[in-house]
């Protein structure tokens, strides 16, 4: 599982392996050490009964919840690239949530596992 942030956007890029897990009902979590201290960041992606993708932030933990029919059909259809929503912030902006499966990349790089990674369609 991959997360990027960006501006106002907070995109997650899932394996075949946790996208499998995720549709057979596990929460998948990982964290990030920040410092010293031993604070963390850590995100959890799991199927709810939500009516749309969201991101709740509870401690210092995002929690990714996808409704749980739209993450069965998206996992089942292999060309379906994500699940898509945008939130508003508690500062009024708009917050754009991307949940992707992670494709192998058009040019490899030397850096990069795409052990687990969909194969590009053709």
């Amino acid at each position: 599982m991959k997360l990027r942030l960006h501006a106002q956007t907070l995109r997650l890029r899932l394996s075949p392996q946790d996208v499998d897990a995720i549709v057979g009902g596990a929460d998948l979590q990982q964290s990030i050490p920040i410092d010293p201290d031993s604070a963390t960041l850590s995100w959890v992606i799991s199927l709810s009964d939500v009516p749309t993708l969201q991101i709740r932030q509870v401690d210092n933990q995002l929690q990714f919840l996808i409704p749980r029919l739209d993450g069965i059909a998206w996992a089942a259809d292999d060309s379906a690239v994500g699940l898509y929503a945008q939130q508003r912030a508690p500062d009024g902006s708009t917050l754009d949530i991307a949940i992707e499966k992670d494709w192998a990349c058009v040019q490899p790089s030397a850096e990069e596992d795409e052990s687990d990674t969909y194969p590009r369609p053709e």
